[in-house]
């Protein structure tokens, strides 16, 4: 599924305008996404947890080269599910 997809779903299910519900719904990723950029973690309750993960910095070696590089420190986003969601999927009918 596509953030397309989840807006039309939505708006469906809400009875709501799909401009009025893809405005919600890119406002509120965005909210994620300015809390991530902030350093907090988000937390949606039965869902899971966004936050950011940092790497630190590394050496490693060029095979082709054979010298060290380093590789600076580098924040990624995270994603932790929920017990609820995980149980969900666990026990759904779908295979993929």
């Amino acid at each position: 599924m596509v953030k397309a997809q989840i807006i039309k779903a939505v708006a469906k299910t809400t009875a709501q305008d799909i401009e009025i519900t893809a405005m919600v719904i890119n406002e509120f990723l965005n909210q994620i996404q300015d809390s991530l950029v902030e350093g907090d973690t988000v937390y949606l309750e039965n869902f899971g947890t966004f936050k950011i993960f940092t790497l630190g910095e590394k050496t490693v070696i060029d095979k082709n080269t054979n010298k060290e590089i380093v590789l600076p420190a580098k924040k990624i986003p995270d994603f932790s599910a929920a017990k609820e969601l995980r149980l969900a999927v666990k026990n759904s009918d779908t295979v993929l």
